[in-house]
């Protein structure tokens, strides 16, 4: 069986015999590289909700807290916390 690669020494009957063998792998790919374009996901997102929001004049002086979200955001990213 041919999953995105990382499944090429595994047969149908070593996953019929053993399913959780699948969930290991899967579990231990890397996932930082998932959080990562996660975290930049969330941000440009919020960025791009607070420009709308500058825009087309919405939310009154409350739009400013997407900025800050997206802001706190990155620095936390940058400070390795989050």
């Amino acid at each position: 069986i041919k999953y995105a690669g990382i499944y090429n020494n595994l047969s149908v009957k070593e996953l019929v015999k053993n399913p959780f063998k699948l969930t290991k792998i899967v579990a231990a790919s890397d996932s930082k590289d998932d959080a990562l374009s996660l975290i930049w996901i969330i941000i440009v997102v919020i960025l791009i909700l607070y420009l709308i929001g500058l825009l087309l004049d919405f939310g009154g002086p409350f739009i400013h807290v997407l900025a800050v979200i997206a802001l706190v955001l990155l620095i936390l990213w940058l400070l390795k916390i989050i």
